[in-house]
């Protein structure tokens, strides 16, 4: 999602937040996506977004900006996830070799 389309979303009502967590409800395939406003739910068939659960065709969220910046805000979620198991495999391995004499 392009800055200028962001604006778009905020300039529509749209709120900013940010992912916290994504993970799958044990109803077989739910997708959670926890944020820093409210959780937003994504069908097992990695279709439709919903804004409660159970999804319902009354949740369902059918704004494209929204959605866009739901997708958006999914891949800065990676981008940030893959930074962190970096940063932590590099934290680990330090730990590892200054301790290898430890039994």
């Amino acid at each position: 999602m392009t800055e200028d389309k962001i604006v778009e979303y905020t300039m529509n009502r749209g709120k900013l937040f940010t992912i916290t967590l994504i993970d799958i409800i044990r109803d077989g395939g739910t997708i959670l996506i926890k944020t820093t406003k409210d959780n937003i739910y994504l069908n097992r068939d990695y279709k439709d977004f919903h804004t409660d659960y159970p999804l319902t065709p009354e949740n369902l969220i059918t704004d494209p900006l929204t959605i866009n910046y739901i997708i958006h805000l999914m891949n800065v979620y990676l981008q940030r996830e893959e930074d962190n198991l970096l940063r932590n495999k590099n934290i680990v391995g330090h730990v590892i070799v200054n301790n290898k004499n430890i039994s």
